[in-house]
């Protein structure tokens, strides 16, 4: 670390016309959430009285910067900074509550998806004449799968939002000389690896561009140029600010030299910091020359990803004790500045105007790239009022709601004050910017069990991302049990789907009874036409009319009569509704899922047809670390000569594993039958006893018969019975899905047994 003392600039004369006094700009490097000692170096300048006439900066120094230049305090950025949930902005992530159900169940089975374009914009711009040279060009809609690829894991959406409700009365494209304190960040031009120093333009856009991490963020388009993070290029811009204008310059460098040591380059934060070092090397050395002031803060024991508030508030702490240490330099600075009466922050303009408190009111929404009866659809899903204030979370919530739909790829939102010359009004104008997703999706899902082996589930759904129109969805399992499932669909705006599908699915599973076990093989066919709804985050209800024809091979030896059970083709209207507004999908710690299913069934075999109902309750409560889920499975059956491939079955942690009707039981690792009722209570008790790592105490019991009544005669064996389970299993919440191991013991076969998982359950 270095000082130096002298500053350029003319001194001041004794002529009654004082010359211009030096202008002194701030250089702020990048460097991640080590980047937040730029506040704390800020901040004792500030309080020093040292005037700032210009600020550059790169990625996370665009950031401070840039918002210092909107004229935000150090205290206000402190604030801000420790305060954001990180992890959000750095991800993609939606609120689970806030997705749709046809969503929530594709987040929880597929391991990664992947939006395709299959070339039908392409195909559509051909048809009307336009040249195959035309429709090749660079930023044509992508013609390929390939082409259509994402560029990156987080799209920046909710930067850039976070940016522009930052920046109120500074949103449209400006000279950034014009901002209180006029500025400059640097990008990459991912095209011809030249850096591009941006001064003008959409200053949110500006800064988005100059920390967009290539590979995780993707790049910000700016006059046809393709940016990305300006560290790749220059990380220190003391050259930018000299061109501004700056006579004396102050730079504040966080990001830490060479990684010499193999041990620190093993993450992927320490290995982009290591590559930064390597490009820009030589630049910031030179650039370093260029400072009359060098501040270079030690946060090395911090990483770029050390987002927490403390984290934050201690590195806020060290920039300003480390500046603390400069004292005497500093303060000849002022002094000189004196000399020309210059001392203090001024601000040249006003400062950027921001949401003020809890609540807002919104007087017009406006939405682009939408039509009009997609506007009425998304503006009653969004929940938001015209005229009356309405807390600032709804306009996030409405974000997420709008992601959750899954139709568009970037979401963006701008908030221009309703008056103009009001300035300190909490009333907006509310506009936002929507660009369509690719219309078509694939999915791949994984899973190892110690039952079935290792499995993979694919989908392939075509329109899935439109808001109507006609829809294909392809859906495979294949392992042990293979599975597949077409689906077409017809969905309106604000109509129900509709829907026909076919499934086939074979399956293998061994089901305990009379104090064996035995291997059972069945094949189905299934037909569905049926009424779904269109678009809701909780709620999925199905109603319609289904064809089955069910085949085991080889007679169960359970069955002691005729073989008429085991082929079996039935038809009958079903209708089902399930409720899901858990905040995770294997790991919740609150929410209520339920769900709901009645068929009738009408067999060509038999005279009776017979009725189906079954029911499935988990409700969680959360205490500390710990997490209470009581749950409820029940199935009856009602009717005469009732199929052998519709009885009921229990086993297993997994709700319909081998057949859709098998409800969950702890303790039998496989499956068993039992009577036309059959119900069971069960309690986990969850405990998180570090980061993502659980233990989970699990008892059930059951209790089955031939009819209602006897569920609760619990002392009569002969007309009906129960067994109990218990189980106690270690989990881990990884980023591939759930692994657990459990043991379990049951009453039933008297007899201990382990069970393990890795992957999304499926």
């Amino acid at each position: 670390m270095m000082a130096v003392g002298v500053v350029h600039g003319a001194e001041p004369s004794g002529d009654t016309i004082r010359p211009p006094r030096p202008k002194v700009g701030i250089v702020l490097g990048g460097g991640g959430a080590k980047g937040a000692a730029h506040i704390g170096v800020l901040k004792y300048i500030e309080e020093i009285g040292i005037p700032i006439d210009y600020i550059a900066g790169t990625s996370m120094g665009s950031i401070i910067g840039g918002l210092y230049a909107l004229g935000y305090s150090p205290d206000e950025l402190q604030t801000l900074i420790s305060q954001l949930d990180w992890s959000k902005y750095m991800s993609n992530s939606v609120d689970r509550r806030d997705i749709s159900s046809a969503d929530k169940n594709r987040r929880s089975t597929y391991l990664f998806s992947i939006p395709f374009n299959s070339g039908e914009l392409l195909n559509k711009l051909k048809a009307k004449g336009l040249s195959e040279e035309m429709t090749e060009q660079p930023g044509a809609t992508p013609s390929s799968f390939i082409a259509s690829l994402p560029s990156s894991f987080v799209s920046g959406d909710d930067l850039l939002n976070l940016f522009n409700s930052l920046c109120i009365g500074y949103q449209d494209p400006i000279d950034f000389n014009e901002l209180p304190i006029p500025f400059a960040c640097v990008a990459t031009n991912i095209t011809t690896g030249n850096p591009v120093v941006l001064r003008s333009g959409k200053f949110p856009e500006a800064i988005r561009a100059s920390m967009a991490i290539p590979g995780v963020f993707s790049p910000v388009t700016i006059d046809e140029q393709r940016l990305v993070d300006g560290g790749l290029v220059n990380n220190f811009p003391a050259d930018v600010c000299r061109e501004m204008g700056a006579d004396i310059i102050i730079g504040i460098e966080v990001a830490r030299g060479m990684i010499n040591d193999v041990n620190q380059l093993q993450s992927l934060p320490q290995l982009i910091t290591q590559l930064k070092n390597i490009m820009v090397r030589g630049n910031n050395e030179e650039n370093r020359k260029l400072c009359d002031l060098y501040f270079h803060p030690e946060v090395n024991d911090f990483g770029m990803l050390s987002f927490s508030s403390e984290a934050i508030d201690t590195i806020v702490q060290r920039g300003y004790d480390h500046a603390a240490a400069y004292k005497e330099q500093l303060l000849a600075l002022k002094h000189y500045m004196e000399r020309y009466d210059a001392t203090g922050k001024v601000l040249q303009a006003p400062k950027a105007q921001h949401i003020k408190g809890d609540t807002l009111q919104l007087e017009v929404i406006t939405m682009d790239n939408v039509n009009d009866k997609e506007f009425s659809w998304l503006l009653r899903k969004s929940q938001l009022r015209l005229s009356q204030p309405i807390p600032t979370s709804h306009l996030e919530r409405a974000i997420n709601i709008f992601k959750g739909t899954g139709y568009f790829s970037s979401i963006q939102y701008l908030l221009t004050p309703y008056d103009q010359e009001a300035k300190d009004s909490n009333i907006f104008n509310l506009r936002y910017q929507f660009v369509r997703a690719e219309p078509n999706r694939f999915s791949l899902g994984l899973n190892y069990n110690s039952e079935e082996s290792a499995a993979v589930i694919f989908n392939l759904g075509l329109g899935q991302n439109r808001f109507s129109g006609w829809r294909y969805n392809l859906t495979g399992r294949l392992g042990l049990n293979p599975r597949i499932s077409n689906t077409v669909t017809w969905a309106g705006i604000s109509l129900a789907n509709f829907n026909l599908s076919y499934d086939f699915q074979h399956a293998k599973y061994n089901n305990y009874q009379h104090n064996q076990s035995e291997a059972l093989v069945f094949n189905r066919n299934r037909v569905r036409l049926y009424i779904s709804e269109f678009h809701l985050r909780n709620i999925q209800t199905q109603v319609g009319i289904e064809f089955e024809h069910v085949l085991y091979p080889r007679k169960p030896h359970i069955i002691e009569d005729n073989l008429l059970r085991l082929r079996n083709s039935s038809w009958g209207p079903y209708a089902m509704m399930a409720f899901d507004n858990m905040d995770h999908a294997f790991f919740a710690t609150q929410g209520l899922s339920f769900n709901m299913e009645m068929h009738e069934r009408i067999s060509r075999k038999t005279d009776s047809p017979f009725t189906d109902i079954s029911l499935a309750l988990r409700y969680y409560i959360s205490r500390g670390r710990f997490t209470f889920i009581p749950q409820l499975y029940t199935r009856h059956l009602f009717g005469e000569q009732i199929q052998y491939a519709y009885w009921n079955l229990v086993g297993g942690d997994v709700t319909g594993r081998y057949h859709d009707y098998q409800l969950p039981f702890v303790g039998i690792n496989n499956t068993t039958s039992t009577l036309s009722h059959t119900t069971i209570a069960r309690l986990d008790v969850r405990y998180r006893f570090y980061g993502k790592h659980y233990l989970t105490a699990t008892g059930n019991f059951l209790r089955s018969g031939p009819n209602l009544g006897t569920l609760i005669s619990i002392n009569d064996s002969t007309i009906g019975y129960g067994f109990w389970g218990f189980a106690l299993k270690y989990s881990y919440n990884s980023p591939i899905g759930p692994i657990s191991f459990d043991v379990h013991y049951s009453d039933l076969t008297r007899d201990w047994g382990s069970y393990f998982s890795l992957g999304y359950i499926f």
